[in-house]
């Protein structure tokens, strides 16, 4: 992956690094969520399902953190 940096009017640089590193985990995300779907039963209490769930909430975490870090 390439990472470039663009400069807007107002002289600040945005990393449109993350925003493909944004895309690829929000891709991530909805792979495991269908993967997590054929699981049975679908509860925390299957332990395949729940570390799905786990896998989807700390992608989600860092989805927001890369977020955060654009509008910083």
């Amino acid at each position: 992956m390439i990472c470039t940096a663009v400069l807007h009017s107002h002289s600040r640089a945005v990393n449109r690094c993350s925003m493909s590193k944004i895309h690829e985990l929000e891709r991530m995300v909805d792979a495991l969520r269908r993967q997590r779907n054929d699981c049975e039963p679908k509860s925390n209490q299957n332990p395949r399902y729940l570390r799905y769930s786990n896998a989807v909430s700390a992608l989600l975490w860092l989805i927001e953190d890369l977020r955060a870090e654009e509008t910083a």
